[in-house]
C-alpha cells in the first residue's frame, strides 16, 4: 500500500526530473549560442556573449539545486 508521503515523494521526484531535463536542455541551447557566437560574431557580439555567460552560471547553479534537491527526495 502506498502512503500519501511516499505518492508525494514520487510525484516530487517526478517533477524535479523533468524540471532538471529542461535546465540541462537551456543549458546546452546557451552553450550552442555561446560556441556560435565566439566562432562567427564579432567585435559588436560581445554583449550578448557576456549575458550568455550569466545565463549559462545561472543554468548552472539552478542545476545543481535541483539536482541536490532530487538527491535530497530519492533518499526519504
Amino acid at each position: 500500500m502506498v502512503t500519501i508521503a511516499q505518492a508525494a515523494s514520487k510525484q516530487e521526484i517526478y517533477e524535479l526530473s523533468q524540471q532538471l531535463k529542461e535546465l540541462k536542455a537551456d543549458l546546452k541551447v546557451a552553450q550552442s549560442q555561446l560556441r556560435r557566437l565566439n566562432e562567427e560574431g564579432g567585435a559588436t557580439d560581445q554583449e550578448k556573449a557576456q549575458e550568455l555567460m550569466e545565463k549559462i552560471k545561472n543554468l548552472r547553479e539552478k542545476i545543481h539545486e535541483v539536482e541536490s534537491k532530487l538527491q535530497e527526495a530519492k533518499s526519504e
